[in-house]
């Protein structure tokens, strides 16, 4: 199959309209014009971007989307997206006249790109939020058509089509800065476009080949938006209004059935009714099953009711794979047990360009809100390969094991979490090794004989482990059972990710993602840990003491982190001056491992009355926790910043240095081996992008070998972007506070994982 025959590139950009909704008085305003960046590996970004349109745009008034995407006559090859210099020929693809929007692909809309489209220009050629940045514009195209024009953008680079019109006088205007927000940049409810120009912490992860994705602490918007689209059934095409391209494809097809036969997998599934969508074809014998025939050159609505299997095969041979969404969703939405798709590799290996492993990911996007349904996807043509994943209800009696390191009761709490009958093994430790995790055997060597005997026969079907030691003892039972068993790891692996079924990381941790890791926002905490502080009972209160109190927890620092005195000093005066503004005691709770040096230096540089308490009379700190209205810690102490955070309660934090940071010798050392490895931040906060040894390093913690150390900035911010921690002197937190559901999310992957067989086959 030639690669010439999928319609990649076009003439001139494909342009989407969104209508007047039904029932609503069109507007007399003009179409909003928006051109948008985009390339084929983008496609569940281009889909979020126009949910995002529509969810907040007037519904009075039209919008046009052009796709500037594959556009024949432009030299791509030294770009650093498929789409860079197209923005430069908007006039021209606008007709030389009027008004228009740029927008990257990597963004979405929080607010109506209208009232961006409506902004007075004045003098002004074009508006954006610096004079080179023109990730989002908004530009007079009549004024803009000498320097930008289609010949310009396909003969200049990039840096003499910014420079010229920033260096015009009056020329560029300044757009508000909540029209282009970077990142962290990010402020719930002045927001108006969010922009996630982290190319590896993009949270669609596009391009799997080049970059190791990490988390992004606003990920979250993303998903919530592409959720809300899953739950409507929502693509920019659909039955009624496909691409503008595909009805001149059908039109142009011969029959190109491949001859799938559902047949074959008739009892496994238990089919009796197919529905064999095709263009210009049959189905072919289908080995007795009740067949029907949707035929898209008919122009037909697609059949009524449901059937067993629905079977979608050869139709990519010829139509637009941007067409791929909505009819992968009509036939998931039609299928009761199976979908089955057939689809042709016109690559080896490229992400953007029909490879088996670009379609594997499009159907497992497409299958993601139908978790009932099985599916088979064969790849043909330069490459051969299989997908398969069977759904299938679990067993009432699976055996779950829950193995518990030492005092670390992660893996018991969230066992109990998923409902299901289980067992905790109780792991003790016979003395810790001096050799790195990654060198040490999987087994039961590490333990002491007791915990030894009690990890036998018969093997569970699944294992929740936490910790280095229960992390061996997992992959041997894995061993044992014949690789039966299940492995569900929570932390640090310690071993190569392909062991196990399902990681939770910390961000902290730094784990990159993975199709078997899934991040976690904070510490799964026992419901006996937030006991105290959820449950205050009848508390009567003494003479003369204050009704609400701020608790503060101090420690000595820990992980390399210091804290000098200048930093002492300004979490004593945040915490006096909250405590002033509440009217509230003040509680010193002293840590284990505090110094009582510590604790005097606090009480001298907070000047005030204050009551020390501690850590260990729980049953005290518990009854002033429940009193209080705010807290305090240091950055380090990430186990008190989960427990007040998984209390619901506000915290604030002192972020605190490492000790090289206050080392004028050490410090410029210590920042390079930093940026060499991947590390650094830029002057708006957000990571440097990713360049080839952060990525040898990612490489080398799949395989179990881990040489960074925990980053708990990261840690900070993914709480901080859900409103649930705040630093001391940030002017705002930057959203309003989000209850954390990671509990209910590794439960849902987990069952997902114990319902379902993948077959892999190339």
């Amino acid at each position: 199959m030639s690669e010439e025959r999928w319609p990649f590139e076009r003439q001139d950009p494909d342009c989407v309209v969104l209508p007047v909704r039904a029932g609503h008085t069109p507007s007399d305003k003009p179409p909003v014009r928006i051109f948008l960046g985009t390339e084929e590996a983008q496609y569940r970004a281009e889909r979020v971007f126009f949910y995002s349109i529509e969810k907040f745009r007037d519904p009075a008034r039209v919008y046009e989307i052009y796709l500037m995407k594959n556009i024949k006559g432009f030299d791509r090859r030294k770009w650093r997206t498929g789409f860079t210099l197209y923005r430069f020929a908007i006039p021209s693809f606008a007709g030389d006249s009027g008004k228009a929007i740029y927008n990257d692909v990597d963004q979405i809309y929080l607010a109506d790109p209208a009232l961006l489209f409506d902004l007075e220009l004045g003098d002004h050629g074009f508006l954006a939020i610096h004079a080179k940045d023109t990730s989002v514009m908004v530009m007079d195209c009549a004024r803009m058509l000498p320097m930008w024009n289609r010949e310009a953008a396909r003969t200049k680079g990039k840096k003499a089509l910014t420079n010229a019109p920033a260096a015009k006088p009056g020329l560029y205007g300044k757009l508000d800065g909540h029209w282009n927000a970077r990142d962290d940049e990010y402020v719930e409810g002045l927001t108006k476009c969010l922009h996630y120009t982290a190319l590896h912490q993009q949270p669609w992860e596009p391009f799997p080949g080049d970059y190791s994705y990490h988390p992004n602490p606003l990920a979250y918007i993303w998903h919530e938006l592409e959720q809300e689209a899953d739950a409507q059934g929502y693509h920019p095409f659909s039955a009624a209004s496909p691409s503008p391209e595909f009805w001149s494809s059908v039109g142009q097809a011969g029959q190109t059935m491949r001859h799938s036969n559902p047949a074959a997998l008739k009892d496994r599934f238990d089919l009796r009714s197919v529905l064999y969508v095709t263009v210009g074809g049959g189905s072919g014998d289908l080995g007795g099953l009740d067949v029907t025939v949707h035929d898209l050159q008919r122009k037909e609505p697609w059949p009524d009711g449901g059937f067993d299997a629905v079977v979608l095969d050869g139709l990519f041979d010829v139509l637009p794979p941007v067409d791929f969404g909505w009819l992968a969703e009509a036939a998931f939405r039609q299928a009761r047990r199976l979908v089955w798709f057939g689809v042709p590799a016109f690559s080896i290996d490229d992400p953007q360009l029909g490879s088996p492993s670009w379609w594997h990911q499009r159907v497992l996007d497409a299958a993601r809100p139908h978790d009932q349904i099985s599916w088979l996807l064969d790849v043909g043509g330069l490459k051969q390969a299989s997908f398969q994943i069977n759904k299938f209800l679990p067993d009432n009696d699976l055996r779950v094991w829950a193995l518990c390191e030492g005092d670390d009761c992660r893996a018991s709490d969230f066992v109990a979490e998923l409902g299901w009958p289980h067992e905790v093994k109780q792991l003790s430790v016979r003395s810790a090794s001096n050799l790195p995790d990654f060198l040490l055997a999987p087994g039961l060597g590490g333990l002491d004989p007791v915990s030894a005997a009690s990890i036998k026969a018969p093997w569970p079907d699944l294992v929740i482990a936490a910790g280095a030691e229960a992390s061996r003892v997992a992959q041997w039972i894995k061993r044992q059972s014949g690789e039966r068993t299940r492995l569900v790891q929570i932390g640090q692996p310690g071993a190569p990710f392909s062991m196990f079924d399902l990681i939770l990381a910390l961000p902290d941790e730094r784990l990159p993602i993975r199709p078997n890791v899934m991040h976690t926002t904070s510490e799964f905490i026992g419901s006996e840990d937030l006991l105290p502080w959820v449950l205050g009972g009848d508390i009567q209160l003494g003479d003369g003491e204050p009704s609400c109190y701020v608790m503060v927890f101090l420690g000595e620092p820990v992980d390399g982190y210091v804290l000098p005195a200048a930093k002492l000093q300004n979490l004593a005066a945040a915490v006096r001056d909250k405590a002033q503004a509440l009217g509230a005691g003040v509680v010193v709770v002293r840590e284990a491992n505090a110094e009582d040096g510590l604790i005097e230096d606090f009480k001298r540089a907070f000047g005030l009355e204050c009551l020390v308490l501690d850590a260990g009379d729980a049953a005290t700190v518990g009854r002033y926790a429940y009193l209080a209205r705010h807290f305090f810690t240091t950055g380090d102490n990430l186990a008190r910043i989960a427990q007040v955070v998984l209390a619901e309660s506000e915290i604030s934090y002192i972020a605190l240095p490492k000790w090289h940071e206050t080392k004028p010798l050490v410090r410029p050392i210590a920042k390079f081996l930093g940026l060499l490895t991947g590390g650094g931040r830029t002057y708006r906060g957000t990571p440097y992008q990713q360049h080839v040894v952060g990525r040898l390093i990612d490489q080398l913690a799949t395989r179990g070998v881990s040489i960074l150390g925990r980053d708990h900035t990261a840690y900070h911010q993914a709480l901080k972007a859900r409103g649930l921690l705040q630093e001391i002197d940030q002017e705002a937190p930057m959203a309003r506070p989000r209850p954390l559901n990671d509990v209910e999310r590794a439960v849902q992957r987990v069952r997902a994982i114990m319902s379902q067989t993948v077959i892999q086959r190339s």
